[in-house]
C-alpha cells in the first residue's frame, strides 16, 4: 500500500473520529521510541531507509554502526534512516534496546511494514527502501553497509 493511500485512509478516519468528537488530528503521526511523534507528512518527499533489527540478531549489531554513519551523512531534507525493533518492546524496554544496540537514528514504535505495506519477514536484518511518495523500491535482506544502501538508492 502506498504512503499516500495510507495517509488518505488515516485522514478519513481522523475526519470520522473528529465528527464523533473523539479526536483532533491534522496529520497522521507516527510514534517513535520515547513517545514523541513524527508527522507522516514530513516524510512524504524523502527517501526512507527503514531497518528492522533485533537485540538477539548478531548481523543486526554489525550493521548498526554503518546505518548510523549513513543517517549522519544524509541531508535530512532528502532522506531519513528509521529503525524498528523486532523484539516488540515498548516504553523503557525499547529505549534500553536502542541504547544497547548503539542506535543513533529514530526508531519507530509501530511496525513500518504495515504502514508502508511491504509485509513481514522472518529474516533479520531487513531494510526497506521507500521512495518519496511512499513507493517501496526494494527490500534488502541481511546486514547492510553504508555503501550497499547508497548503491541501492543510486540504482533507483
Amino acid at each position: 500500500m502506498r504512503l499516500r493511500k495510507v495517509l488518505r485512509i488515516a485522514a478519513t478516519l481522523c475526519l470520522l473520529l473528529m465528527t464523533l468528537g473523539s479526536l483532533s488530528c491534522a496529520d497522521t503521526e507516527l510514534k517513535l521510541a520515547g513517545g514523541e511523534g513524527l508527522a507522516a507528512s514530513s516524510l512524504e518527499s524523502k527517501f526512507l531507509v527503514i531497518n528492522h533489527w533485533a537485540t538477539w540478531c548478531a548481523p543486526c549489531r554489525v550493521e548498526i554502526p554503518e546505518l548510523n554513519l549513513l543517517a549522519a551523512s544524509f541531508d535530512p531534507n532528502e532522506a531519513v534512516v528509521l529503525g524498528y525493533g523486532e523484539d516488540f518492546h515498548t516504553g523503557q524496554a525499547l529505549l534500553d534496546d536502542i541504547r544497547d544496540m548503539g542506535i543513533e537514528f529514530p526508531v519507530l514504535s509501530q511496525d513500518p511494514s504495515k504502514i508502508w505495506g511491504y509485509g513481514s519477514s522472518n529474516v533479520l536484518p531487513r531494510t526497506a527502501i521507500i521512495a518519496p511518495g511512499g513507493e517501496v523500491l526494494e527490500i534488502l535482506i541481511g546486514p547492510q553497509t553504508r555503501e550497499s544502501v547508497l548503491s541501492a538508492l543510486a540504482n533507483k
